[in-house]
């Protein structure tokens, strides 16, 4: 259902950048709280929580630099 809410928001401001960015940022959350699921799951519940913690972190950091250096290049 969020997909199809920054969905519909892309296609009427015509912003597809800006969609891109928002909907792979939402897929690597719902899959990193996959991960920790299935961490929970496991032996590994500490370990895997912060290995999650991690790559989202780094993941955001890393889609909000690309972000600006293309802004930069437009």
């Amino acid at each position: 259902m969020i997909c199809l809410k920054y969905l519909k928001q892309a296609l009427q401001n015509e912003n597809v950048l800006t969609f891109l960015f928002s909907y792979f940022i939402l897929l690597s959350f719902a899959f990193i709280w996959f991960l920790f699921f299935l961490a929970s799951k496991f032996w590994i519940f500490w370990k895997g929580m912060f290995c999650c913690i991690s790559i989202l972190t780094r993941t955001s950091a890393w889609i909000w630099t690309e972000k600006m250096e293309i802004l930069k290049v437009l």
